[in-house]
């Protein structure tokens, strides 16, 4: 694909050829397992009691999705029933805690490494799929506790890539020990909310997980969703640490780029609910160098909620929306920007995006999806060749958006 969307050319990052086998696996992912669910039943607000997992994790439309959805169920019982044990509850914790990137913590790996782990997984994924009428997921004739939970593992497969059940914090804080209850979440939105299925300590009934209540509870939250952990060290990852957001660009910029058009086109809602959520990003970097780098998310796109029906007909959007800004000394410089946007799912595990222009994983960014090819587009180049006078046009277009982004000042 030649596209500006994509990169000018491939370059081998200095982090093995691991992260480019995450880049290449994201290219060929370019069509991806959307989440738009056409199951599902009719929610009864604050009736827990009526809330059916099963049928709301449904999804009639992709065959893909809505199998992960179900393996997701599965491991979302199963660690409930792990986290009982105190001596489960702190495994958990303490793998928690050195998931400093968000990746999340492979459930199949740990059961690999923890055989009492493993036997709690596997027997309680046995029984909730028997009870649920799953056993079609599972190998009845396995009797290893370690293959069994893998083989489970080995069936979350989206678009060839196979994907694994981790758990993981909502944000990646450490977690210390405390005595509030334990909360486990499966990442997937049942509602128009976004709202997700949770289960408080040891209760058979589910509640809705709102991402504020998530956000303001003193509770233990562990989530379990889709992982795409990267191997090997990937330390640091800038856009792991969570630190830069819109609402903290307070130095002044002379500099402005403005969204003056963008567009999500036809095909490509990676979302159950009616709106999509489209963020963006921009590192600002320098090839040579790893110190020096700056993330930030675009403004007025924290997030961008677009219709369905906007998405459906292709709509392009004409209003003036702010998303970042240069100093001018950045021009004079040279200095690169590696930017992009992405479907943004709050309860998702952080997925890596590979900046193709720098040797330095630290310019590589982590952001929030559940499929780690639910990105728009994204792009690297220095600044001012895309922007080299106020006026100046860099229109970003593939099959999936078009976003035109124009230097204002």
């Amino acid at each position: 694909m030649t596209n500006n969307c994509f990169y000018n050319n491939i370059r081998s990052l200095k982090i093995s050829s691991l992260a480019l086998t995450v880049l290449l696996s994201a290219t060929l992912l370019f069509f991806g397992c959307t989440k738009e669910n056409e199951g599902g039943q009719e929610l009864k607000e604050n009736d827990s009691a009526s809330l059916d997992a099963i049928l709301l994790l449904e999804d009639k439309t992709n065959p893909e999705n809505h199998q992960i959805n179900q393996i997701i169920y599965l491991f979302g019982k199963a660690t409930q029933r792990a986290t009982k044990e105190p001596d489960m509850l702190s495994l958990m914790q303490e793998y928690m805690d050195k998931d400093l990137h968000g990746f999340g913590t492979s459930i199949s790996d740990l059961a690999e490494e923890n055989t009492t782990f493993a036997a709690l997984i596997a027997t309680t994924l046995r029984s909730e799929a028997k009870a649920n009428g799953l056993e079609y997921l599972i190998d009845l004739d396995e009797i290893n506790n370690e293959m069994f939970v893998k083989n489970l593992a080995n069936k979350m497969s989206c678009r060839g890539k196979i994907y694994a059940p981790v758990f993981y914090g909502l944000n990646k804080q450490e977690i210390a020990p405390r005595d509030q209850d334990v909360i486990v979440a499966i990442a997937e939105e049942v509602t128009e909310e976004d709202d997700v299925l949770a289960y408080r300590n040891d209760e058979v009934n589910p509640f809705l997980l709102s991402e504020e209540m998530a956000n303001t509870t003193t509770d233990i939250i562990i989530f379990v969703g889709v992982g795409d952990i990267p191997p090997g060290d990937f330390d640091p990852i800038v856009g792991g640490n969570g630190s830069a957001n819109s609402d903290q660009i307070a130095v002044r910029v002379d500099v402005d780029i403005d969204a003056d058009r963008h567009q999500i086109k036809n095909g490509y809602r990676y979302e159950n609910s009616t709106k999509s959520e489209v963020k963006g990003w921009v590192m600002k970097f320098f090839p040579v160098q790893e110190e020096g780098s700056n993330l930030l998310f675009w403004q007025d796109f924290s997030p961008r909620n677009i219709h369905k029906n906007d998405i459906n007909a292709s709509k392009i959007f004409t209003e003036d929306l702010d998303v970042f800004g240069f100093n001018p000394n950045d021009f004079s410089n040279g200095i690169f920007a590696f930017i992009g946007a992405w479907e943004n799912d709050w309860y998702a595990s952080y997925k890596l995006v590979v900046n193709n222009c720098s040797d330095f994983v630290a310019h590589s960014v982590n952001v929030k999806m559940k499929f780690s090819h639910e990105w728009y587009f994204f792009d690297c180049e220095q600044a001012k060749t895309w922007w080299p006078s106020v006026g100046s046009h860099k229109v970003f277009e593939n099959q999936k958006c078009m976003f035109d982004l124009k230097r204002t000042q």
